[in-house]
């Protein structure tokens, strides 16, 4: 019995997407690393009422304070855009295809599924969940699926050209497009969904937790949060990601 549990999960550890996310996990690592020792000075040691505070001076403490905040935000903030990049580039890579524009598709794709637009005289946004911490699994799984489509292309493009003579082949160059334009539109079809269907589902359970105290009501409600954030998303009892609503300026 239990060499046959062992032999399962060594199966499962040979299992594309797990060898993906155990690289993606170990190559985002160091900047998750770099940006949790630079949220813990801004918190622990560079508050307002700290001891180093009143060594330094408020002036000069406040300036190591926004630096150790910008340090976390490209480091630890952009952990999840990382996973994508790194996911997709292993994943292409795993497969024998091209590492490096899978990977910077990953990038750009997972930066489109983050865009969001903030209000008519505010511009547009990042989700903030999905590009950070928060985020890794959800930029590992979409990296994964970038990665498949850069096998998914290879696979097409090479019954084309057995079907052509040699001279009307395409370069490498123009049959990385297909995978491209098919994971923008992937990135693009989630972006648009989540923005549609998460705006109806986080109102829904909005008012079944207000109408509803009973145990297993709120055992369920509190179910969906917890998965919602641990995948980078949201849940009854959080706010959406998709749904950011800016603050109005006081006259």
């Amino acid at each position: 019995m239990q060499k046959q549990v062992i032999f399962e999960i060594s199966k499962i550890r040979e299992m594309s997407f797990f060898k993906t996310a155990r690289a993606a996990l170990l190559s985002v690592f160091p900047f998750v690393l770099i940006g949790s020792f630079a949220k813990v000075a801004t918190v622990a040691l560079l508050a307002p009422d700290s001891f180093l505070s009143g060594i330094f001076g408020m002036e000069l403490s406040q300036r190591f304070n926004s630096l150790c905040n910008g340090i976390y935000a490209m480091t630890g903030g952009l952990s999840g855009l990382l996973a994508a990049h790194y996911s997709a580039g292993y994943t292409a890579q795993f497969l024998r295809q091209n590492y490096k524009t899978a990977a910077t598709t990953g990038f750009i794709a997972y930066l489109a599924l983050c865009f969001q637009q903030a209000g008519q005289s505010h511009g547009f946004v990042f989700a903030y969940r999905l590009l950070g911490v928060q985020g890794i699994l959800a930029g590992i799984m979409f990296g994964y699926v970038v990665g498949k489509l850069f096998l998914l292309s290879g696979e097409f493009w090479s019954k084309v050209e057995g079907r052509e003579g040699a001279d009307q082949q395409l370069p490498g160059s123009f049959r990385m497009l297909l995978p491209l334009f098919l994971a923008l539109a992937f990135a693009i079809i989630l972006n648009f969904a989540g923005s549609c269907l998460f705006k109806n589902g986080i109102s829904q359970s909005q008012e079944m937790k207000a109408v509803t105290s009973s145990f297993p009501s709120i055992l369920w409600l509190g179910l969906l949060t917890s998965i919602g954030t641990w995948c980078g998303l949201f849940g009854p009892y959080t706010s959406s990601i998709f749904l950011m609503r800016p603050r109005r300026r006081r006259t």
